[in-house]
């Protein structure tokens, strides 16, 4: 198993997120069209909601794992907890199973994933913070 430092993993993780968000954003420019005026009501909903409820303590607790490792290099999937790559695809699987069932509109989807989509984007600064540090002799991870 490969093996990379905390900052590879800050690195893989913020790619994760980034990407994530990407993809997200990208299902609802699909649709923003086809729905309503209420979609921004539900973008600003899910962006508050995920920015400033779900995602910082996720981005944290990931984090403070790698931190607390007591190692200097990681097998590479540790950029995440087991708890957040089993949310990750619990997430993927309800928002790919609701849009297919036909259950959701295209206000809610166009909204609800473009603000879920900038949440994501925006989970990637404490990462990038962490990333371009500066390095001092007592932080070499």
């Amino acid at each position: 198993m490969t093996k990379i430092s905390h900052r590879g993993l800050y690195i893989i993780a913020s790619l994760l997120w980034l990407v994530a968000g990407a993809k997200v954003l990208y299902i609802a420019y699909g649709v923003w069209n086809l729905a309503s005026s209420a979609k921004i009501y539900w973008a600003f909903g899910a962006y508050i909601f995920f920015a400033l409820g779900i995602f910082p303590r996720v981005v944290a607790k990931n984090i403070k794992v790698i931190q607390q490792s007591g190692r200097e290099f990681l097998p590479i999937y540790r950029c995440f907890t087991p708890s957040s790559w089993a949310i990750m695809a619990f997430m993927m699987t309800l928002g790919i199973a609701l849009r297919y069932s036909g259950l959701v509109s295209y206000t809610f989807i166009a909204g609800f994933y473009t603000g879920l989509g900038i949440a994501l984007v925006g989970s990637i600064r404490t990462y990038l913070m962490l990333i371009f540090a500066p390095r001092s002799s007592n932080n070499q991870h």
